[in-house]
């Protein structure tokens, strides 16, 4: 993507930013509960070991933190990916929107990046997984996945209303775990580039949520078969 890159990860000039680079460091590294505010305070080079507790209060203040920064950034590409389908009928535009999103925004950040970590981190934890969804439920994603639901609605492919959302919900984790192997293995990851981890997860996702429902096709099949 075109533009200046984000220095959020690298070059903090000032101590809460170099806090928060390198609480999403080892955050992304070694998971959310077993760093220490302390560990945090050492990492981002500060005198005083309640550096973190001075300014942001607690640690969840500091993971809510990390994850608005990312978030506000991410929803900026979702709001014009929703203005370009508004009125549209076509499922598959919704979903392309809904994937592309993360691995175009990750794009943006200056290398070396840890965000899709810590976001795969946030939603596989249990004690942050709420929290981490009601964060990035935005008025954006929810006008994406309300033109997916309206562009579905009436479909022959059996998707109810509960099979969607438990296939977004699927796609949700699947987002982060596939651009979190690509940030953490760099050069060596089997995509040349974001752009490439977006084409992958638009079809895979696409794959995923568009597909015809096998119990559905089953008992067509075996009504069918009684008549």
């Amino acid at each position: 993507m075109a533009g200046k890159k984000s220095t959020a990860h690298g070059g903090a000039s000032t101590t809460p930013d170099a806090i928060l680079a390198a609480a999403e460091r080892l955050f992304a590294e070694g998971g959310i509960g077993a760093v220490s505010n302390r560990r945090i305070a050492e990492a981002a080079g500060a005198a005083n070991h309640f550096a973190v507790g001075y300014h942001f209060g607690t640690k969840e203040n500091l993971v809510l933190a990390l994850m608005r920064r990312h978030i506000d950034g991410m929803d900026r590409l979702r709001r014009s990916a929703a203005e370009e389908l508004a009125g549209s009928s076509d499922p598959r535009g919704f979903v392309a929107a809904l994937v592309r999103q993360l691995p175009a925004y990750l794009a943006t950040l200056q290398p070396p990046t840890y965000a899709a970590r810590f976001a795969l981190q946030t939603l596989t934890d249990p004690s942050w997984l709420d929290i981490g969804l009601r964060e990035s439920a935005t008025s954006a994603d929810e006008a994406l996945r309300g033109g997916l639901r309206a562009a579905l609605r009436g479909n022959d492919l059996g998707i109810t209303s509960d099979v969607l959302q438990a296939r977004v919900t699927a796609l949700r984790v699947l987002l982060p775990s596939v651009c979190a192997e690509h940030e953490r293995l760099g050069s060596r990851s089997r995509f040349r580039s974001w752009d490439a981890v977006a084409d992958f997860l638009e079809d895979t996702g696409c794959g995923l949520v568009l597909a015809p429902v096998v119990a559905g096709k089953r008992r067509k099949a075996t009504r069918n078969a009684g008549s």
